[in-house]
């Protein structure tokens, strides 16, 4: 199995902090799907995997989700996302819009139900809120049966110093 592995895209982040290059760093971050695409035709991948934060917060405006959309959906192969903590799944979320359902080769993963892939099984752990200090992987149970078993999670790695750790991975 060939797949990409992404995240942190934060699609909509403001950029302040690099002043006047705001601009230059929003453009930038949205050019960066069409080379993913890209990528994934030349090395002829079977899938894509989005582990969270592929937007910078649930307020991104709808017309930008829809340009994400519109563009994600040329892809040559499936692409899986999980919410992540800056676009938690929540009532109104960007994950809630519709037109999501309407693109058969994008998948949102809001729930913590295994998920048959060609080769193997995805163990999606979307995030629900901002901030926890659950480990959004404990609920994938050890090794049963046949194939390649991908855990898809957000948060970070557990014994590694963190000023706060946030969705803490064991």
């Amino acid at each position: 199995m060939r797949l990409i592995h992404t995240a942190d895209w934060q699609i909509g982040m403001r950029a302040a902090h690099v002043g006047e290059a705001g601009e230059t760093v929003r453009k930038g971050r949205t050019a960066t799907l069409s080379k993913i695409l890209e990528l994934a035709k030349e090395h002829r991948v079977d899938l894509i995997l989005v582990a969270g934060d592929s937007f910078e917060d649930n307020g991104v405006d709808r017309i930008l989700v829809q340009k994400v959309i519109d563009a994600l959906r040329l892809s040559p192969v499936p692409i899986y996302f999980i919410p992540g903590n800056h676009d938690p799944f929540v009532p109104g979320s960007v994950w809630d819009y519709p037109s999501w359902r309407q693109v058969d080769n994008l998948h949102v993963l809001t729930e913590t139900e295994p998920v048959s892939i060609p080769g193997g099984t995805l163990y999606p752990c979307p995030l629900f809120e901002k901030h926890s200090r659950k480990d959004p992987t404990s609920w994938i149970q050890p090794k049963e049966g046949e194939g390649i078993r991908i855990g898809l999670g957000h948060g970070t790695v557990e014994g590694i110093p963190q000023d706060e750790p946030d969705y803490p991975i064991a």
